[in-house]
């Protein structure tokens, strides 16, 4: 069976750089459905999660055991998740 529908995204960046300030994105997304199918209804729902528990830093495997090892990565509740939080992080371990 064919899929009558195709969705497809593209950011107007390739980057984002890690901020702590708003950063203004443009995603285009373009569906287009089979010429050979019927018409039907399309509902698009956009949701941004902007809560704590997004707001994982990634860090490799060292990376993660120096900051642990020094104190600076801590266990919290985000959200009700368990999650690491590293604060004050000295430009030495970046």
């Amino acid at each position: 069976m064919v899929n009558p529908l195709s969705i497809s995204c593209e950011l107007n960046t390739d980057k984002l750089p890690l901020a702590g300030q708003p950063r203004l994105i443009y995603l285009l997304v373009e569906a287009d459905i089979d010429r050979m199918s019927a018409f039907a209804p399309l509902n698009l729902g956009l949701v941004v999660d902007v809560s704590d528990s997004m707001l994982i830093r990634l860090v490799t495997e060292a990376q993660f055991v120096e900051l642990a090892s020094a104190g600076l990565a801590q266990e919290v509740l985000a959200d009700g998740v368990p999650a690491w939080r590293v604060e004050n992080i000295p430009q030495t371990l970046l």
